[in-house]
C-alpha cells in the first residue's frame, strides 16, 4: 500500500488531498513546522519538458513547534494552495511566456532523519497525476 496524491484545481486555489491507502494510521509533519511546510511543492512541465519547480518562499520562523498530524487508514487530508497568495516562489517561471501550455503535479516529499524515526513521521516522495493548463496564465499571475 501507499500513500496517493490527488491533485484538483478550482481557480485560484489547488486542493491536494493526502490519501492514506497503508493498512495502519500514518503521521506526517504538520504544514505549521518548517519541515512539513518544506514537504509539498508543485513541479511544471512545459510543452517542450522543460521542468520547474515552484515551492513555498523560505520564512525566518520565529517559532518552530515539533508538530505532526495523523491520517487513519483509508482517510485523507485536504491541503489548499494559491500559488497567487505571496507565499509561493515563482520566480522560477518568470523566464516562461504567459501562454506556454504547461502541466503541473503536486509533490508531498519527506525525507528521512532523526526526528522522522523518533516520532514515526512517515517519509518518501509522493506526486500526483499531471493536471493539465493551456495557458501558465491560467493558474498563476505572470507579468
Amino acid at each position: 500500500m501507499s500513500l496517493k496524491i490527488n491533485l484538483e484545481f478550482e481557480k485560484p486555489v489547488f486542493k491536494t488531498e493526502v490519501l492514506n491507502l497503508y493498512d495502519r494510521t500514518i503521521r506526517l509533519w504538520s504544514f505549521t513546522y518548517l519541515p512539513g511546510y518544506n514537504a509539498i511543492y508543485f513541479n511544471i512541465t512545459t510543452d517542450n519538458d522543460r521542468e520547474y519547480r515552484v515551492r513555498k518562499k523560505t520564512i525566518r520562523w520565529t517559532v518552530n513547534v515539533l508538530d505532526f498530524f495523523e491520517i487513519g487508514r483509508n482517510e485523507s487530508k485536504w491541503v489548499e494552495s494559491n500559488l497567487n497568495d505571496g507565499s509561493w516562489d515563482l520566480s522560477e517561471l518568470t523566464s516562461l511566456d504567459a501562454h506556454t501550455k504547461i502541466d503541473i503535479s503536486c509533490v508531498l516529499e519527506i525525507k528521512p532523519n532523526e526526528e522522522t524515526k523518533q516520532y514515526e513521521v512517515l517519509t518518501g516522495m509522493y506526486e500526483s497525476k499531471k493536471l493539465h493548463f493551456n495557458a501558465l496564465s491560467d493558474i498563476v499571475k505572470v507579468k
